[in-house]
């Protein structure tokens, strides 16, 4: 590129017959200049907005994934994305949209860059017009996966077990023909249920009828971080006939709450760590944004017959979402038991995936909550439970983590 010093020892070195030539070509020499410098801040520009379209585009379609999201909210939130990134800037014009069927969200940024050299005949603005179009997969929400690759009966109901899961997705991963089984007059409600094997039960056990030889869904959790460990807060504490307010903290030895007691937990992580959470004897449990890691070879769970549970996910932090987190080095196949009658509501994640969680209730499960999402190695429903998946997660702060909840995980950008 021609520099104003070269311009400049041109002028001198050449004679005076040169220069009227000289004087002739150089507008246009510093008009190119010009206009080459305009268009490469032009395009760096337009580098720079597309880069905040497709943010904008595909943070507005995670919602849009997320059951019940309504338009008005998914257009708010890609507008309020654009907006952070180009700051107060007025010169910058967003629109948003949700279109085609509420299966994709489409970012407009238009505006005008001006240019570093004005040129002659031009106001020096140059306009830029991005957009983008972010789609998400089609499919319904996965509420619960059962993970054990080859046992019968990985997902299993009998007696009158109710599997309710209207808006979502169940799946079970056995590749074994009775790795799906629903007996006597249990039954399976669900969006779509796929067996990775085979399954056992009639019409009357499933609604829909099961998909079989399905793909298995690998454990949608299997990167997230374990909740980190630390000295102990407390040595195996029971909590009997009394109303007790606990801290988060390490449980060393775990946790009973029996005889009546009422035990309410302040919002954090609880690591029951070389024993077991208990709540038996007509006891209460309770707590908002609590997050539970049963840490060790001893470290199961037990909601009683008898017992109250009222428990909801923390909102942000190291277990958002997570509502029990089972430690991977537990040993295979390890029962927790959910039995209470009045266990209403337990809103978020439950990951275990070592152990078996046994549902044996006679009431309905998990009906208060805005969404309960289950990973499990195995899922037995016995007695007459029934176990309700809602998917309101447009309803609560709590998020749903990645990978689970969602309409298949899979977003795509289209500019």
């Amino acid at each position: 590129m021609l520099s104003w010093r070269r311009l400049q020892r041109l002028f001198t070195d050449t004679g005076a017959a040169t220069a009227p030539v000289i004087a002739l070509l150089l507008p246009a020499c510093l008009f190119a200049i010009g206009g080459a410098v305009n268009v490469s801040l032009t395009f760096a520009e337009r580098a720079r907005l597309q880069d905040v379209a497709d943010s904008a585009a595909t943070g507005a379609a995670r919602e849009l994934a997320l059951a019940r999201a309504d338009t008005t909210r998914i257009v708010a939130i890609a507008t309020a994305i654009a907006r952070a990134r180009l700051g107060d800037d007025p010169a910058w014009t967003v629109a948003t949209k949700v279109i085609d069927r509420q299966t994709a969200v489409f970012v407009e940024i238009s505006g005008a860059v001006s240019g570093t050299i004005p040129l002659p005949g031009g106001d020096g603005l140059w306009s830029v017009d991005v957009h983008s179009t972010a789609r998400i997969s089609a499919g319904p929400p996965i509420c619960l996966v059962a993970l054990d690759p080859k046992a019968p009966r990985t997902l299993y109901l009998e007696g009158s077990a109710t599997l309710t899961a209207s808006n979502c997705s169940v799946f079970s991963n056995s590749t074994s023909p009775q790795g799906l089984t629903s007996q006597q007059s249990a039954s399976i409600t669900s969006s779509l249920t796929c067996s990775a094997g085979g399954k056992v039960g009639t019409k009357i056990n499933f609604t829909p009828e099961p998909l079989t030889d399905c793909p298995p869904v690998p454990d949608p959790l299997a990167d997230r971080p374990a909740p980190a460990d630390s000295a102990c807060s407390v040595m195996n504490r029971v909590v009997s006939a009394t109303l007790e307010i606990l801290r988060p903290g390490t449980y060393c030895g775990g946790l009973k709450v029996t005889n009546g007691a009422i035990v309410l937990l302040s919002p954090g992580i609880y690591v029951m760590r070389d024993g077991p959470l208990v709540v038996d004897g007509g006891a209460t449990l309770r707590g908002s944004y609590v997050g539970i890691y049963l840490r060790g070879s001893t470290s199961t769970l037990l909601f009683a017959t008898a017992s109250t549970i009222d428990l909801t996910a923390p909102k942000d932090g190291p277990m958002a979402g997570l509502l029990l987190f089972e430690d991977r080095a537990a040993p295979d196949l390890r029962e927790h038991k959910i039995m209470s009658d009045n266990a209403h509501t337990l809103l978020g994640t439950i990951y275990i995936p070592k152990g078996r969680l046994i549902v044996d209730a006679t009431k309905p499960i998990a009906v208060r909550s805005a969404y309960t999402i289950i990973v499990t190695r195995r899922m037995e429903l016995y007695a007459g439970p029934n176990l309700v998946m809602n998917t309101d997660y447009g309803s609560t702060p709590i998020p749903v983590p990645q990978g689970v909840g969602n309409l298949g995980g899979k977003i795509w950008l289209e500019n």
